[in-house]
């Protein structure tokens, strides 16, 4: 009877507490749910699969903050107020447009799938309030083919004659991040620039998923991806004061996802 006693004793001080998986990576275990646009677990209904239907999503790829956190954090304060949102671009074909490149419609996300076009861009053109004033961005993209320039962006101010607009890029091939404004269809200034070094990030891929924030903040333009080191951005530029949303690429082959805008 001692002997049990004392058994029992030893296996109640050996008992291992629940893991708490708030912040983990997707997939997620029961009782806990995927951010499909974070890919990080938060505590909530049955967990779900990596990237919530993206079968892209790789598992290695660099990992986001905890649901709701934002990666400008300490460049400017993020807007929250949440004006509009399309997952898998499901309006494509009626509040879009398109210039240069080859776009449609995938399964579970929008897809440009020409590496050579140097200005390829698609831009939402029918939400009332989205083309002026102050506003952020959160989009979840990847690379699919590379070409020279090999760039994946989200653009912001872009004019209805698609002349001008800025725009954050990431370069996933050689990790160079940077804002730059385009006038009149060719290449405007680069803004504000940094390279990032790839070879520190456990198991990288240039196809790797990444979660860009891209916010205007009356002149200021902040930047940063989810989960990389170094990777914000910020400058300031006046030129241009409205214009619609859209995503971008430059010499790359891309998908986009989870495309959300915010307003203060």
């Amino acid at each position: 009877m001692t002997r049990v006693l004392a058994l029992g004793l030893v296996l109640g001080a050996c008992s291992v507490p629940d893991v708490d998986y708030t912040g983990k990576q997707c997939p997620c275990p029961s009782g806990y749910s995927c951010s499909a646009t974070l890919q990080t677990c938060t505590r909530g209904e049955t967990g779900s699969d990596a990237a919530a239907g993206d079968s892209r999503a790789i598992d290695a790829a660099p990992q986001d903050g905890m649901e709701g956190a934002s990666c400008l954090d300490g460049l400017d304060p993020p807007f929250t107020n949440l004006q509009y949102a399309t997952p898998e671009f499901a309006d494509f074909a009626t509040a879009w447009t398109t210039d240069g490149g080859a776009w449609s419609q995938g399964i579970t996300e929008l897809d440009q799938i020409d590496s050579t076009s140097q200005l390829a861009v698609a831009y939402h053109t029918i939400v009332s309030g989205l083309g002026t004033g102050d506003q952020r961005l959160v989009v979840s993209m990847h690379a699919t083919a590379g070409g020279d320039g090999d760039a994946i962006e989200l653009a912001l101010h872009v004019d209805a004659m698609n002349t001008h607009m800025y725009h954050c890029n990431w370069e996933p091939t050689d990790g160079a991040f940077l804002i730059q404004r385009t006038d009149t269809i060719t290449l405007g200034p680069t803004l504000v620039t940094t390279t990032i070094d790839t070879s520190t990030i456990p198991n990288y891929q240039p196809s790797d998923p990444v979660t860009m924030e891209f916010q205007v903040h009356g002149t200021t333009f902040s930047c940063c991806l989810h989960g990389i080191p170094g990777a914000t951005l910020q400058a300031d530029d006046g030129t241009y004061t409205q214009g619609d949303v859209g995503v971008k690429t430059y010499e790359m082959a891309g998908a986009f996802h989870d495309f959300q805008v915010y307003t203060p």
